[in-house]
């Protein structure tokens, strides 16, 4: 964990505090403090309320699910079949009302001279809607970064503050207690994955004005509190910074430390980008010389492409996806006549009619679906999981015949596959 690493403890860079609990001063008395990166605690004061109620698992479970989903009606429906999906009882809809009344009873008996949050039933379901009086560490994490990459590059200082609070908030993996869940799963892949982004982008803007010491920090708490094997740019960023302060020493060591658990957990040696830092770093054991913008281009070209796979479509979550298909959509706009069309599908896991499935018997199909996805779509196409039981297919440049054919294929040894599950998979294909 982030705290158990000594270079981390106590470092301050642009005025942040890059320690575990560098937030915690931020936290106002009268606020509610929500934190589920590295842990979950929900706050008041010294009032640990999570620590509360050790009888009810069930209900911080139920809301730390309405507040993934915060803003956002969740159907009853989906509340009972989830959670009670193991235990079926009389009546779940009275007990998921009787979860709902003790959620805002415990809050609602804060000495808060403001509200802190509301658990509204809307339509079909309740929605979970926090008040300024609360601070998530999710919603600020979030925020952080959609600041700092609304600045880069033109503004490079507060790009770099901001990320060093996004940093500073992530703690640790989502929930790590919870990981059992599907949807603890999912979520905490994401933020795991925006997390080293985050971590990628800073050291991008730190490597121009040689923070080298700066860059170091970062590194160090990242690979302290994630186990980042297979990101390039972070070892890349760690071996140069300590290379270029003239630790070249503790670049080597990590680089063989890193072979040595690529081997275990991988069965194969890290990538050539590193293999050739190391043998410069080796070359020069009395500091690398900063090389000239040329070559760290190609340098940098190489690391951000060393992962790009080799056959199948690109497997990428929701936003990238979203930005794949804008730009598709421009370079279409632009295209006249067009030779060929581009298409958004549409594929759906929808369980038989009268049949219940359990979450488990879902997610393992939907792993099946997007191995068969990546692996029978072409290298250019990309697939991204748009919720539970729903993928979101790109297909570049092909035919509405070709794009069916291969759709129909892929259905059918989908089925053939799973003949034996409650689901039908359905397809559908729209223009780009």
């Amino acid at each position: 964990m982030a705290g158990d690493h000594p270079r981390c403890e106590d470092k301050v860079i642009g005025g942040i505090r890059m320690t575990r609990t560098s937030n915690d001063e931020q936290i106002r008395d009268n606020q509610l403090e929500i934190r589920t990166f590295g842990r979950f605690d929900v706050r008041y004061g010294n009032d640990h309320l999570s620590d509360r109620t050790h009888r009810s698992k069930k209900l911080w479970r139920i809301f730390l699910y309405l507040l993934q989903n915060i803003n956002q009606e969740v159907p009853t429906e989906q509340l009972t079949d989830y959670f009670w999906d193991d235990r079926p009882i009389h009546n779940p809809q009275a007990a998921l009302h009787n979860i709902i009344y003790r959620l805002r009873d415990l809050f609602d008996q804060l000495p808060s001279p403001h509200p802190l949050l509301d658990i509204e039933y809307a339509q079909v379901g309740y929605i979970l809607r926090l008040s300024d009086n609360a601070w998530y560490d999710v919603n600020h994490f979030m925020d952080c970064i959609q600041q700092a990459r609304s600045f880069q590059p033109s503004q490079p200082g507060p790009a770099i503050d901001h990320y060093f609070n996004a940093l500073s908030i992530y703690q640790g993996p989502y929930l790590p207690g919870r990981s059992f869940e599907l949807w603890v799963i999912s979520a905490g892949r994401y933020y795991r994955q925006l997390y080293a982004e985050a971590v990628r982008e800073l050291l991008t803007l730190l490597r121009r004005p040689a923070r080298y010491s700066d860059m170091i920090t970062v590194c160090e708490r990242a690979l302290a509190i994630e186990s980042f094997l297979d990101v390039d740019e972070l070892h890349y960023g760690y071996m140069e910074s300590l290379a270029k302060m003239g630790r070249t020493h503790e670049a080597l060591r990590h680089y063989n430390q890193l072979s040595k658990r690529m081997v275990a957990d991988y069965g194969r040696q890290p990538s050539n980008v590193l293999q050739n830092l190391n043998t410069r770093i080796k070359q020069h054991p009395e500091g690398m010389q900063a090389e000239t913008q040329h070559t760290e281009l190609i340098t940098i070209r190489r690391s951000l492409l060393s992962h790009q796979g080799n056959n199948g479509a690109y497997l990428c979550d929701r936003d990238v996806f979203r930005n794949l298909l804008q730009i598709e959509s421009r370079r279409r706009a632009k295209t006249s006549p067009p030779s060929s069309s581009s298409w958004l599908g549409l594929v759906s896991l929808i369980p038989s009619r009268g049949v219940m499935t359990s979450p488990p018997i879902l997610a393992r199909a939907m792993t099946s679906l997007e191995h068969l996805l990546v692996s029978r779509l072409r290298q250019g196409d990309a697939v991204t999981q748009w919720n539970g039981n729903q993928f979101l297919i790109l297909l570049k440049d092909c035919e509405r015949a070709f794009c069916q054919q291969v759709l129909k294929r892929i259905q059918s040894e989908f089925e053939q596959n799973h003949g034996t599950d409650p689901f039908n998979c359905t397809l559908d294909i729209e223009i780009v």
